[in-house]
């Protein structure tokens, strides 16, 4: 008979056992599960993701996001009015009420060697976005504006469909298959949720590599797990001194350090190699004028190290604030990974991004007018 296994978002995955690497998957008699090929068939209930829906955008973007991975293994996106079912030998994602956010429902053969059928539901109570604007979704969550922040389906999605792959959950490594909402490739206003390191290293394990490359830089990193889940937190500026997060103070959703003009800071930001294999990579370090980091901002200085596709790393770059900006006014320092395009990549727009400051007002602010006297007119 085949067997069956549920694997809920903030629930235990039975099944999930450590890999050699960070990356879990689902073993069964001493050896891992996967599917039989290369490609799978997801038949989307069509009245659950209508075509213009929000719905269908977040699960587009999402398909889009895993198909990137740097295995061979991709999922085949199809709409249907078929009522979906468990234990149906279909592949399904439907949207239903549900305990948690997300859930795929996993069987497999007798002989334990490949899934034969991975059913995702989504929770219908849950208060979800498709929007990309990173106002929009709880990891920015401005207080001050009108606008809801919400939880993304598209990356709650993403998890899902690692499971359906053939991954677990995670802990060790700032993940997608750990918590999901704050795994995020921000530049500008734009926030997209994406694969990653970990995850692509997993589908290789599994399926064998493609031979694609990509490279990735986010202001986010683990700061800890909550039982198999990584948790995630914003990397921080710090003093280069003492290596303690400098004073900041949260502005729209986001913490703002605040920095002395001519002050050497201490940047610390997470670079991912999600492609096949080991790169050498140039790296720029810029200070801008708006959030949005590309290489037309100020160069503030360019570094390059070599990264294999294994690992997730938080790294630290110690740059300083120019001497000539205007005081008591916002800038962004950021990085920009790839920086001359001198890689083929399967995504661009995950290369940079940045961390808010504003320049402290001081005496050196001051700009002192020479005093001019007039000599008295003698009658």
């Amino acid at each position: 008979m085949k067997r069956f296994l549920p694997t809920m978002l903030a629930a235990s995955c039975l099944l999930a056992a450590s890999a050699a690497n960070a990356f879990t998957t689902y073993t069964c008699n001493g050896h891992d599960v996967k599917w039989s090929g290369n490609s799978k068939t997801l038949f989307a209930y069509l009245p659950d993701f209508p075509s213009g829906s929000s719905e269908r955008n977040a699960l587009i973007e999402a398909v889009a996001r895993l198909n990137e991975n740097s295995s061979p293994f991709v999922f085949n996106l199809v709409y249907t009015n078929t009522v979906p079912s468990l234990d149906n030998d279909r592949t399904e994602i439907w949207i239903d009420n549900i305990a948690w956010p997300g859930v795929t429902y996993t069987w497999w053969d007798n002989n334990c060697n490949n899934f034969t059928e991975k059913d995702i539901i989504m929770d219908s109570s849950v208060s979800w976005t498709s929007s990309a604007n990173k106002y929009y979704q709880w990891s920015y969550d401005d207080p001050s504006d009108t606008i809801v922040a919400k939880r993304p389906m598209e990356s709650t999605i993403l998890h899902e469909l690692g499971h359906a792959l053939g991954l677990g959950h995670e802990a060790d490594e700032y993940n997608i298959m750990g918590t999901d909402w704050n795994h995020m490739s921000t530049n500008g206003n734009a926030a997209y949720t994406y694969f990653g390191e970990d995850a692509n290293h997993g589908a290789r394990y599994l399926y064998g590599s493609d031979g694609t490359q990509d490279l990735g830089v986010v202001h986010w990193r683990r700061i800890g797990n909550n039982g198999e889940y990584s948790t995630h937190g914003r990397t921080r500026l710090l003093d280069p001194n003492t290596n303690t997060e400098l004073p900041f103070t949260m502005v729209k959703g986001e913490p703002q350090y605040n920095v002395n003009r001519g002050q050497t800071v201490r940047m610390e930001l997470t670079f991912e190699n999600n492609g096949s294999a080991y790169q050498y990579e140039d790296v720029g370090y810029y200070v801008s004028t708006n959030s949005y980091i590309s290489t037309g901002d100020r160069l503030l200085t360019s570094v390059s190290f070599g990264q294999s596709p294994a690992n997730v790393y938080t790294r630290y770059q110690d740059v300083t604030v120019p001497s000539d900006l205007s005081c008591s006014k916002e800038y962004w320092l950021g990085a920009k990974i790839d920086k001359d395009n001198s890689l083929a990549e399967f995504a661009e727009w995950n290369n940079a991004t940045y961390i808010p400051i504003k320049t402290n007002w001081n005496f050196s602010c001051l700009v002192l007018q020479p005093i001019i006297i007039q000599p008295l007119a003698l009658n």
